[in-house]
C-alpha cells in the first residue's frame, strides 16, 4: 500500500511538472496561439491570444468580454484614443492541457468596439507579463512554438544572459552594450521590432555612417502606423553585447522622447530600449522567471529583409481597413480588406 502510494505521489508530481507546447502563428512577428476559455454554459471556446511578455496588462475586446459572460464595470474611459472599461479576468485559461489561473490579475482591460486587441491582429486577449512570470516560457520562432510550463519544468539550452525582473510587472531587462553605449535593453519578444531610444540611435548613426539607416518604419517596423513611425529613423547596428549573448546585424527604431519617458517609468530601471522579435527570429527564447535568467539558443541563421523593401507606411484601423500614410501622417489612399476589399479593388 505505500508503495502504491509513493507510486501515485510521483506521477502527481510529474505531471504536475509537465510544460505543454502549442504551434504558433506569427502575425507580424507577434506570437499568436490558440487557447481555451470557459463560456456561461460551461463548455469552451476557443480564443485568439497575443503572448506579449512586454506588456503587464492583460486586454481583452468588448465582443470577447460579452461572449465569456464577463461582467463589464466603470465608466467607459478614454486612454490614448481608446474606450476602455474593466472586467474581472476568466477564472480558466487553458494552453493545451495547462490550465492558468490569473489570480495575479484584479482586474482586465475591455477595449469597447474592438474586435482584436490591436489593430491589424487577430488576437481577442493577451497573456501579459504578470501571468507569464508564474511559469516557465519558450519561444521557438524557426518552429513557429511556444512552450509553457510550472518552474523546472522545461529544459532550457544555448546562451546564458542574467536578467533584471522588475518586481511588481515582471518586465524584463538585460544589460546592453552598443559600440560602447552601455545601458539596459528589454527583453520584449512581444514587440514586432526593436526600439531605441532616438537620441542614442542619433549619436550611434552619427557615429557609423557605414550602418545602413533610413527615414519611415517600414516592414516589420511598422507596428501600428503611429504618426511616430511615419518619421522614426532606422539603423541596423553592426553588433551588439547582450548581458554575454553577441548579436549581430540587429534592425533598430528610434523610440520618440516621449514614449522612451512613459518606457522608463513602467520599467523602473534604467533603460535605452528594447529588442523585440526580430533581434530573435533564428532563436529559440526561453525565460526561466523563477531564476531570473534568459536563454537564446539560435538554431537557424534567419536574414530578414527589414530595411530593404519598398517604402511604404500602413495604418491598420480598427475597421479591417490599412491607410497608406505618409509625410506628417497625411493619409494617401485606404485599402479594405477581405472579400468587400478585393471586389473594391478590382473595380477600381
Amino acid at each position: 500500500m505505500k508503495l502504491l502510494l509513493a507510486l501515485c505521489t510521483l506521477v502527481t508530481l510529474a505531471s504536475a511538472q509537465t510544460s505543454v507546447t502549442v504551434p504558433v502563428t506569427l502575425d507580424h512577428n507577434r506570437i499568436i496561439i490558440d487557447v481555451r476559455v470557459p463560456m456561461p454554459d460551461g463548455s469552451t471556446t476557443r480564443v485568439r491570444t497575443w503572448v506579449d511578455n512586454g506588456n503587464p496588462e492583460m486586454w481583452i475586446t468588448e465582443h470577447m468580454a460579452k461572449k465569456l459572460g464577463l461582467t463589464m464595470r466603470g465608466e467607459v474611459k478614454d486612454e490614448n484614443g481608446l474606450k476602455i472599461q474593466s472586467a474581472a479576468p476568466p477564472q480558466e485559461i487553458r494552453i493545451g492541457t495547462l490550465a492558468i489561473h490569473p489570480s495575479d490579475v484584479k482586474e482586465m482591460k475591455v477595449l469597447v468596439g474592438r474586435t482584436a486587441v490591436g489593430p491589424g491582429m487577430s488576437a481577442e486577449i493577451n497573456l501579459p507579463s504578470i501571468l507569464l512570470r508564474r511559469y516557465d516560457v519558450m519561444v521557438d520562432y524557426p518552429n513557429r512554438e511556444f512552450t509553457i510550463g510550472p518552474p523546472g519544468s522545461i529544459h532550457f539550452a544555448g546562451t546564458t544572459v542574467q536578467m533584471q525582473l522588475n518586481p511588481q510587472n515582471a518586465l524584463v531587462q538585460i544589460s546592453s552594450d552598443i559600440a560602447g553605449t552601455k545601458d539596459n535593453l528589454a527583453l520584449d519578444f512581444g514587440a514586432s521590432y526593436s526600439l531605441l531610444a532616438s537620441d542614442v540611435l542619433a549619436r550611434l548613426a552619427s557615429a557609423h555612417p557605414d550602418w545602413p539607416q533610413m527615414t519611415g518604419a517600414v516592414a516589420a517596423a511598422n507596428m501600428w502606423g503611429s504618426d511616430d513611425e511615419v518619421r522614426a529613423q532606422l539603423l541596423r547596428i553592426d553588433q551588439l553585447k547582450y548581458g554575454s549573448l553577441t548579436l549581430s546585424r540587429v534592425g533598430m527604431e528610434s523610440f520618440s522622447q516621449s514614449s522612451m519617458e512613459w518606457y522608463r517609468k513602467r520599467a523602473g530601471v534604467s533603460t535605452m530600449g528594447l529588442l523585440g522579435a526580430n533581434a530573435f527570429l533564428g532563436c529559440r527564447v526561453g525565460i526561466d522567471y523563477a531564476r531570473s535568467t534568459a536563454y537564446f539558443d539560435r538554431v537557424a541563421k534567419t536574414e530578414t529583409p527589414e530595411m530593404d523593401v519598398v517604402g511604404v507606411i500602413l495604418r491598420p484601423e480598427s475597421d479591417e481597413r490599412y491607410t497608406i500614410c505618409g509625410d506628417r501622417g497625411l493619409c494617401r489612399n485606404t485599402i479594405r480588406t477581405g472579400r468587400q476589399g478585393r471586389r473594391q479593388a478590382s473595380q477600381d
